[in-house]
């Protein structure tokens, strides 16, 4: 007859909660084994001398068969652990994580040439450099920009009135609007979505000839940072934001 302080040691802790409640142990299904061991500490009973504990032959040490080889075989293993000064589990986890080596191993050949070239080739100038499109007149990376060269035959679409007008150098010059189509001169790519709306024939969304023209910034102008920007503007944009609160008193919103 073994005792049950020293039974609970060597056997699973639902199973040492199904004991508990033979010997009128009060044990819940979240009472794990350190409350369990102090509920039964000095414990003594009748129902302690009427049941015994069976045991069988382990015929395989390395590798236990029952679940309750391996929690015994681990609890040891835990004990001789602290004995030793290592670190140890908590007394309510069955199994520790196997242990692991620090450092990882080498990467792989293969594995480094493969990063080392998708990286060089997100790094390409293509995927990089940016460029104006000469009908939006955004920027957009080069490879996702062509040759206007190649939609010169259908650009006449971009001829509008009344949008665009040439330098005055003079304040008695006269007015004169653009005869060509309406583009940013200093371009010479398109980008893919203004492309694909000309060739179906159609103005696109973002195009200088939809009254977004703003002719040629001088350099003194493009150069300028935040707060010069904010003394130079004629008109000034506020947003004035206003909550309404509603107030329910007996059943009625006022």
């Amino acid at each position: 007859m073994i005792p049950i302080q020293e039974l609970f040691t060597l056997i699973p802790v639902a199973k040492a909660r199904k004991i508990a409640t033979l010997h009128n142990i009060p044990a819940g299904s979240r009472c794990n084994f350190a409350e369990l061991m102090a509920r039964i500490d000095g414990h003594s009973c009748i129902q302690c001398n009427m049941h015994i504990s069976i045991f069988v032959r382990n015929t395989s040490a390395s590798a236990p068969k029952s679940s309750s080889e391996r929690v015994a075989r681990h609890r040891k293993e835990r004990n001789q652990n602290v004995n030793a000064g290592g670190s140890s589990c908590t007394p309510d986890q069955r199994e520790c994580p196997p242990s692991t080596n620090f450092l990882p191993a080498p990467v792989d050949t293969n594995l480094a040439y493969t990063i080392v070239s998708q990286a060089a080739k997100r790094m390409m100038p293509q995927n990089v450099e940016e460029a104006g499109c000469a009908v939006c007149g955004e920027l957009h990376p080069l490879k996702q920009l062509s040759r206007l060269r190649s939609v010169k035959n259908i650009l006449n679409i971009l001829c509008a009135t009344g949008v665009s007008q040439v330098e005055r150098k003079t304040s008695k010059g006269p007015s004169k609007e653009f005869s060509g189509p309406i583009l940013d001169y200093g371009c010479d790519k398109i980008c893919d979505g203004c492309r694909g709306s000309l060739r179906k024939n159609r103005v696109p969304r973002l195009a200088l000839s939809n009254g977004l023209w703003i002719g040629k910034v001088p350099e003194e102008l493009g150069n300028l940072c935040f707060v010069e920007k904010l003394l130079i503007r004629d008109v000034q944009s506020w947003a004035h934001l206003v909550v309404v609160s509603h107030i329910c008193a007996f059943g009625k919103i006022i």
